[in-house]
This record gives structure tokens, sequence and C-alpha cells, in this order.
């Protein structure tokens, strides 16, 4: 079984889409194979996100404001490297011409694809259950009582 954070997948090709770059993806494409990358995980992932942390801070902030400045503490590139840095997580399919694997910006971006990995591999309900486990353990978020 493959997982990542104490997330056990069922379908294993998603977190191998999500830690698959672009350019290994092009490479692949130009000799007749089909490897899809991370780049609309990324986006949903970013989303499925942003979605979490609103609905946990909705409750302990009353206004716009506070939310969005609680909710940009971790979905800056810094706070999402936290998580990177505690996922722990390796680049399966790379090119040479992959650069700067190890930047603030694509470990965050890899994050999010991971994000949506779990999201697509579960439901919402449990990706939010391991995201913020996640962001318990990073301490980004208080541990529950």
């Amino acid at each position: 079984m493959v997982e990542i954070g104490g997330y056990p997948f069922e379908n294993p090709k998603l977190l191998e889409q999500a830690l698959t770059t672009q350019d290994y993806s092009k490479q692949e494409k130009d000799k007749g194979n089909k490897v899809p990358c991370q780049m609309p995980m990324r986006t949903l992932g970013d989303r499925v996100l942003s979605l979490i942390l609103a609905e946990y801070y909705y409750p302990l902030y009353a206004t716009q404001k506070e939310i969005n400045d609680a909710m940009e503490m971790i979905e800056c590139s810094k706070g999402e490297c936290i998580l990177a840095e505690f996922l722990k997580f390796q680049i399966v399919n790379k090119s040479n011409n992959d650069k700067n694997l190890d930047s603030e910006d694509f470990l965050s971006e890899t994050t999010e694809a991971i994000i949506a990995a779990v999201f697509l591999d579960s439901d919402y309900y449990t990706c939010k259950d391991v995201v913020l486990g996640w962001l318990r353990e990073t301490k980004q978020i208080p541990a529950l009582e």
C-alpha cells in the first residue's frame, strides 16, 4: 500500500500523478507515452485547501480580514513548505530539464497536488480530516483538545 503523511492511497496512480512534473510528462508524450502530470491537481488542491481552511477558520474569527489573514499564513509558499517537509515526498517522475525542484514555489504547488490526490482518492470530509491532521502535526493549527 502506498501512503503519504499517514494517508493510505486506494489508487496510488493519483499520488504518482501528483508527484510527476510537467517536463517529465511532456518528455514521455514525445516518446508516445501518456503520463499525466501534477498541473491540474495543483489547481484543485489549492481550491480544496482554501475550502478546508475557510471552513476551519470561519467560526473562529469575526471578520473576513481575520479569516483571510489566518488562511494566508498556511496558504503562502512558506506555510505549504512546512507541510512539504512533513510529508517528505520525493518527485517520482522528473526529467533532466526540471529545475528548482527544491524551490518554495515548487514544493508548495506539489503539496497542493498531493492534497488533490487525497481528495480524488477519497472524499471531501476524509481529505479535510487528513489535511487538518497534517496541519496539527506541523503545529500550523492547534491540536484537538
